[in-house]
C-alpha cells in the first residue's frame, strides 16, 4: 500500500507541469504555395498593328529618292515555349494582311512610282526572361512579303515575294491560365530586289519596314505533338 501511495504522488508531481502549460496545442495549418505559371506549350493567336517604312527605286541605275510607306496590318500568329527555370525559349511564326503602300513622283519615275505591300510573314527565333506571369524577350529571324511596285498605270510593274530578315523585342503578360496578350516590337529589312522594270528601264526596288504590334495568344494542346 505504501509503493502504490509513492507512485500515486510521483505521477501527480509530474503532471503538475504539462497541467501549467495549458491545454494541447494544435500545429500550425500547412499553406500551400502559390503555383507560378507556365510559359511551356504550343499556342495559337490573332495580331495585328501599324507598319511604317522607307522604299527607294532605282531605275536603269538612277535613283528616285526614298519616301515613305505606312499602314495597318492584321493576321494569325501560332508557336512553340520551352522553359527551364527563368528562361523561355521557342519559334514565332506569323502572317497579316497589309495595306502598307505609298506612291511618289521622283526623279525618273515618268508618273508615280509606287510601292505596294499586300501581305507579310515573319518566322523567328523567341529567348525571353519570366518573371511569373510576365515574359520580356527578344527574337530574330526572316520574313517574307508579296510586294507590287513600279510606275502607275505603265508595263513597269510587278508583283514579286521578298525575302529578307527581321529583329525586335516585346513583353508578354499571362492573363489567364491558357491567355496571354503581347506588344511587340519588329524591323523587317528586304533589301534590294531587281527586274520589277522591264527592258532599258530595269531596276531596282529598295524596302525596308518597321512594325508595332499586338496580339491574343491561346495555349493548346495538340494530342500529336510531344507534350512539355
Amino acid at each position: 500500500m505504501r509503493r502504490l501511495l509513492l507512485g500515486l504522488a510521483a505521477g501527480a508531481l509530474l503532471a503538475v507541469p504539462a497541467l501549467a502549460d495549458g491545454p494541447p496545442r494544435r500545429a500550425p495549418a500547412y499553406a500551400q504555395p502559390a503555383p507560378v505559371f507556365s510559359w511551356a506549350g504550343y499556342y495559337i493567336g490573332v495580331q495585328g498593328g501599324y507598319a511604317w517604312g522607307d522604299t527607294e527605286h532605282s531605275i536603269a541605275n538612277v535613283a528616285t529618292g526614298g519616301w515613305d510607306v505606312n499602314g495597318g496590318f492584321g493576321g494569325v500568329s501560332w508557336g512553340s515555349n520551352w522553359q527551364s527555370g527563368a528562361l523561355v525559349y521557342g519559334f514565332s511564326s506569323d502572317f497579316s494582311l497589309a495595306s502598307l503602300k505609298d506612291d511618289f513622283a521622283g526623279v525618273g519615275c515618268g508618273g508615280s512610282c509606287f510601292t505596294d505591300v499586300k501581305y507579310f510573314g515573319t518566322s523567328s527565333v523567341r529567348v525571353g526572361y519570366a518573371m511569373d506571369r510576365t515574359l520580356i524577350y527578344v527574337t530574330g529571324g526572316y520574313t517574307y512579303a508579296r510586294v507590287e511596285a513600279g510606275i502607275a498605270n505603265t508595263i513597269n510593274q510587278d508583283t514579286k515575294t521578298r525575302y529578307g530578315w527581321t529583329v525586335g523585342a516585346g513583353v508578354e503578360w499571362a492573363i489567364a491560365p491558357k491567355w496571354s496578350a503581347k506588344l511587340e516590337y519588329q524591323h523587317l529589312d528586304y533589301g534590294d530586289r531587281r527586274n520589277y522594270y522591264v527592258g532599258a528601264n530595269s531596276g531596282e526596288v529598295d524596302l525596308s519596314a518597321d512594325i508595332v504590334r499586338v496580339g491574343l495568344n491561346y495555349k493548346v494542346d495538340l494530342p500529336f505533338l510531344p507534350r512539355f
